[in-house]
């Protein structure tokens, strides 16, 4: 029911079509699938509050189904906590993650009724011992058959990372498409798809900001100088000039040459190298871009499949 509760655009992908849009496209795109996830998080947060309301004792004295509701709120955190990481149900981790903020609440809280603090500790106590079992499992898995981890992506992440990423979201879209009739999850590809999609729209924007201060900072700054005040090309050609000027006992006018021919090659070194780096990383934030563009489209692609 929860996962349902994902309103997302009314198309969509709209927007995935795999081309750049401008900065205030993708921050309209990002705003739409922030409020599909919003709508998620606020309708499992008010189920929550709803049921521990419930649970909780009014002036020490019991309330009506006071053990009626705290049976079913601890069977169905319970419920969520057995589910995390089953592709189907993506909600199990947005109900666990919004309950253990309010038992933490409730732990904090000195006026909280000692029965909510009691189910508060043993929920999450349930809870960390799951997700460590889980961990465990996980690295025990790639050890083992050398499986790679999901992992969330930033924009310190790889091209390769982000390629992995769009393989493994694309396929598990594909399969749950063809699992949505009969399990009856509503919502789970729109929830998927609306996380993922708010995730990669929001590096893309840093992405952009990033290549825009790249730009701003004068990538193709003024001619490199010598430390005299002379351009490369009157350089070279003043080196010219000295070496038909030179005889042989010119060693001192040599000399001196030698040393400014030094600084000179070393300021433009520096410079060479400078350019390097900021060729390589304009390459780099281009290809994650296209990297990132290429899995919304994939994305687009399999919805409308």
């Amino acid at each position: 029911m929860l996962q349902g509760t994902a309103q997302s655009p009314e198309d969509l992908t709209a927007g995935f079509e795999g081309h750049s849009l401008s900065t205030k496209e993708y921050r309209m795109l990002l705003e739409k699938h922030q409020k599909a996830i919003d709508s998620a998080s606020s309708s499992t947060d008010f189920t929550i509050r709803y049921l521990i309301s419930r649970c909780a004792r009014r002036e020490g004295k019991a309330v009506t189904n006071e053990a009626e509701y705290r049976s079913f709120l601890e069977n169905f955190t319970s419920d969520c906590v057995l589910l995390l990481g089953q592709p189907q149900w993506p909600a199990a981790e947005l109900v666990v993650r919004v309950y253990s903020l309010h038992a933490l609440e409730l732990l904090d809280d000195e006026k909280a009724d000692i029965t909510l603090k009691t189910l508060s500790l043993e929920s999450t106590a349930q809870i960390a011992s799951h997700i460590a079992c889980v961990r465990q499992a996980l690295e025990v898995e790639s050890n083992t058959k050398k499986a790679s981890v999901l992992c969330p992506i930033t924009t310190l992440s790889s091209v390769e990372d982000i390629q992995l990423f769009h393989k493994t979201t694309a396929t598990l879209i594909s399969y749950l498409q063809t699992q949505s009739d009969s399990n009856g999850s509503a919502g789970v590809i729109s929830l998927y798809v609306s996380t993922w999609a708010s995730m990669l729209i929001a590096i893309l924007l840093k992405l952009k900001r990033l290549d825009s201060k790249r730009h701003s900072n004068g990538s193709n700054g003024p001619e490199s100088q010598n430390c005299d005040g002379s351009t490369a090309d009157e350089h070279r050609q003043n080196k010219i000039h000295s070496y038909e000027l030179m005889d042989d006992d010119a060693t001192d006018v040599s000399g001196e040459e030698d040393g400014s021919c030094s600084e000179y090659e070393e300021a433009t070194l520096d410079g060479s190298l400078r350019n390097k780096k900021a060729s390589i990383k304009a390459r780099d934030i281009a290809e994650k871009r296209r990297a990132i563009e290429a899995c919304l489209a994939s994305y687009m692609d399999i919805v409308h499949r």
